[in-house]
């Protein structure tokens, strides 16, 4: 038998290239962020890959979510430029003066329940911001209410239609992409105050009227969630109504009207949904309006 090697066996190591060992820690931050926030403590260099992406999206349920974020963001003020998204899940959350002073590179702000008429208290929105949704019964009451907003690109209004909306649009220079969502149940549009066929007609309509004149406007979604019984006669009107009276702006190849299967949570997977860069419903929306200026082009 041969004497023994005296070299021990050597470890296969592959040392991957510094750049691509960032973007495989960035992918996995997206998939498991406890895990980026353990990374962040092993060197300086996996902090500064993980934390763009663990504050990318930042989202407040609770007052004390409020207060660590606040407190957080105004001690390491590097990480002001990484919040992009905003989300804010209870109405005393919604953090007027810090989004003025320390969201200045925000993109997107989804208020899941609360008063946009708070934003009052802005001087102006964040330049950046791209991007309003809004949550809940009510709580637009008036597109006048915003302040100056002359990037905004996107707005949605989940569960509510605008109030007053008699704006020269102007007002929404850069405006292109604009949804609102309504529930039918028992005979009634489920709007607060609850809504008869004509009332619903009348609240739409100015919205329609003021928005579609707006030149950059892409696409209008007309979301509509019809939790009652389609024999129902009371909600067969609200609909066929509905179609007759709005048909002169149902009938522009920008408008998508759009169902929502029964009893589904509207304000589910919000930034899913509703994003504006990759938002699943305003895909559907875009293919939809393209197809339907196609068909008339070829009429």
């Amino acid at each position: 038998m041969g004497a023994a090697s005296s070299h021990s066996p050597q470890p296969f190591t592959i040392s991957p290239p510094l750049d691509v060992l960032r973007h495989i820690v960035e992918i996995a931050a997206f998939d498991d962020p406890e895990s980026a926030c353990s990374l962040a403590r092993v060197s300086r260099d996996f902090q500064a890959w993980v934390e763009p992406v663990l504050y990318r999206t930042v989202v407040l349920s609770f007052k004390s979510h409020v207060a660590n974020f606040e407190t957080t963001i105004r001690t390491r003020r590097v990480l002001q430029k990484y919040v992009k998204d905003l989300v804010v899940r209870f109405p005393a959350c919604l953090p007027v003066p810090l989004l003025a002073e320390c969201c200045a590179s925000l993109e997107s702000l989804y208020i899941d329940v609360g008063d946009l008429n708070r934003l009052q208290d802005l001087p102006a929105l964040p330049s950046s911001l791209k991007q309003i949704t809004t949550c809940g019964p009510s709580y637009l009451g008036s597109l006048s209410s915003l302040p100056p907003h002359s990037n905004l690109t996107h707005l949605v209004c989940v569960g509510d239609i605008p109030r007053n909306v008699d704006q020269d649009p102007a007002s929404f220079p850069m405006l292109t992409h604009f949804a609102c969502h309504y529930r039918v149940q028992g005979g009634v549009a489920s709007i607060l105050p609850e809504m008869t066929a004509a009332q619903l007609i009348n609240v739409l309509e100015p919205v329609l009227r003021t928005l579609l004149r707006c030149n950059t406007l892409q696409v209008f979604i007309l979301l509509v969630q019809d939790d009652g019984c389609p024999t129902v006669p009371s909600e067969v009107q609200i609909r066929s109504r509905m179609l007759h009276d709005l048909s002169e702006y149902l009938s522009d190849d920008r408008v998508v009207l759009m169902g929502v299967p029964p009893r589904t949570v509207p304000t589910s997977n919000l930034l899913e949904n509703w994003d504006y860069r990759t938002g699943r419903m305003w895909y559907t929306a875009r293919r939809i309006a393209e197809s339907r200026k196609h068909m008339y082009s070829a009429l």
